[in-house]
């Protein structure tokens, strides 16, 4: 995303449920950064494999370079739902 976007006009929030397909979630993760030009979203990768956390590599790859804004989280209630609040709260 670009400089110019921050964190409080965030106009949806795309969450991405994976288990043991990191092929998978990095073309979705790479067609949701092509498609983030211009427009201001937040993803949330919610890996729901404790033990490999390959779902968390992935992700962790694309919010670092910038290419998305979001979180990656273990299927957990209580974190997830602490992260939604987070981002609810950013887009106000």
């Amino acid at each position: 995303m670009s400089g110019s976007q921050t964190e409080s006009n965030v106009a949806a929030v795309v969450c991405v449920p994976t288990f043991r397909r990191p092929t998978h979630l990095e073309k979705t993760l790479a067609s949701l950064a092509h498609q983030a030009e211009g427009v201001n979203f937040a993803v949330v990768v919610v890996e729901n494999d404790s033990e490999r956390r390959e779902g968390k590599v992935v992700a962790d790859a694309f919010l670092k370079s910038g290419a998305l804004r979001g979180v990656c989280r273990r299927a957990t209630t209580g974190k997830l739902q602490g992260d939604q609040s987070r981002l609810r709260d950013r887009s106000r």
